[in-house]
């Protein structure tokens, strides 16, 4: 049984073959060879190192035979689709990919970010309201042409609560999973009690302008001043990471970034009591579930993601996109109330002793082996 993965956009190819590629991206093709019932193939476009650095953050270059299962950099993505001839086919859902549907074998799409999420922050950003409203309208017709994708294939595999209330509905086999690298050794039995002292605050993501780093640090100055004692921690790096230092705000450190496996997991577990995310984009990140695995709720803006996650689990709270006085007004409460961060990790450890990383792949695995043997 061949599972053919064709995953959107590309990945930076050096003169020598080797790939750049998120160390995410490689676990799971890890996971997929450890539970797949036969070869697997990565089908994908190379495009030159431009020497921009990662795309992502734990990148690493690496030869394809390294991979644990076949590399296939192709130029014209349908033509050797078909020469492939999968079981059953594992493509991101996005505008665009009729063309997948086209094929005999069976296609699964992936959703991450439904439209409504990526729209909520485009008219957030936009300049005006003839812009927004064009946003809007536009928006309208992709999440038209996403749905008719999902009508036609034969499954979609929904990551996190948004993306599987947006087009369950329209699916013939909808798989409702979360994606975490934090397996179920890692989760530890019950919270840890905190320690005395200054609130410990993390952030952990890219350091771009959807992923609200420039929040956190507003955030602990607005504590600063209020007298909280309170310190912050930011893992991660990206376009702003110079420009947030330059900001020198007392009680904020840069850890940069770390191995997770090594580093993030017992440094997040043991030394950070809230994890603040402030992410203007609705996208499912994994840094949400991770955190509230290793018993560090999160605190951050009612995007489709977190809000989801945050009325399911219990494991956090939200306050309004955008808003960072009222992201402060429930840092400082929180910081007074330790009882109420001690039952929000509770909350998620237990969400999360369902939900690791080898069975959600599990899960995805026996998905994809259902449809390929009903076809």
């Amino acid at each position: 049984m061949h599972l053919v993965i064709v995953p959107n956009g590309g990945w930076p190819v050096r003169p020598d073959g080797d790939l750049q590629l998120p160390v995410k991206l490689i676990s799971g093709l890890q996971a997929y060879a450890a539970h797949w019932p036969g070869p697997i193939t990565l089908l994908t476009r190379g495009e030159p190192d431009d020497g921009s650095g990662p795309h992502n953050l734990g990148s690493v270059w690496l030869a394809p035979s390294q991979l644990p299962c076949d590399v296939l950099l192709s130029d014209d993505l349908p033509t050797d689709l078909v020469r492939l001839a999968p079981d059953v086919v594992l493509a991101s859902l996005e505008p665009g990919r009729e063309w997948l549907l086209e094929l005999p074998a069976p296609v699964v799409l992936v959703s991450e970010v439904p439209v409504s999420a990526r729209t909520d922050y485009l008219v957030h950003e936009a300049g005006s309201r003839t812009a927004a409203a064009r946003i809007r309208l536009g928006a309208v017709r992709v999440a038209r042409a996403e749905r008719a994708l999902v009508r036609r294939s034969a499954g979609v595999q929904c990551n996190g609560w948004a993306a599987f209330d947006a087009y369950a509905g329209d699916s013939k086999d909808a798989l409702l999973f979360f994606d975490t690298r934090l397996r179920a050794e890692q989760i530890p039995a019950a919270q840890r009690a905190r320690e005395p002292g200054p609130l410990r605050l993390s952030y952990s993501a890219r350091h771009s302008p959807e992923k609200g780093p420039q929040f956190v640090l507003d955030l602990q100055a607005a504590l600063n001043r209020r007298g909280v004692a309170a310190i912050t921690t930011l893992y991660g790096r990206g376009p702003l990471t110079e420009e947030l230092r330059a900001r020198d705000v007392p009680g904020v450190q840069f850890a940069g970034d770390v191995d997770f496996d090594d580093t993030w997991v017992p440094q997040v577990r043991d030394d950070v009591d809230l994890m603040v995310l402030p992410h203007l984009l609705g996208d499912p990140s994994g840094t949400y579930l991770e955190s509230v695995g290793l018993g560090v709720p999160v605190l951050g803006f009612d995007n489709d993601a977190l809000a989801a996650l945050v009325r399911e689990t219990g494991a956090g709270w939200t306050v309004p996109t955008g808003d960072g006085a009222a992201l402060a007004e429930r840092a400082a409460y929180l910081a007074e109330h330790p009882g109420d961060v001690a039952a929000a990790a509770a909350k998620g450890i237990d969400f999360m002793r369902g939900h690791p990383f080898e069975t959600e792949f599990d899960r995805r695995v026996q998905h994809l082996v259902r449809v390929a043997e009903r076809a």
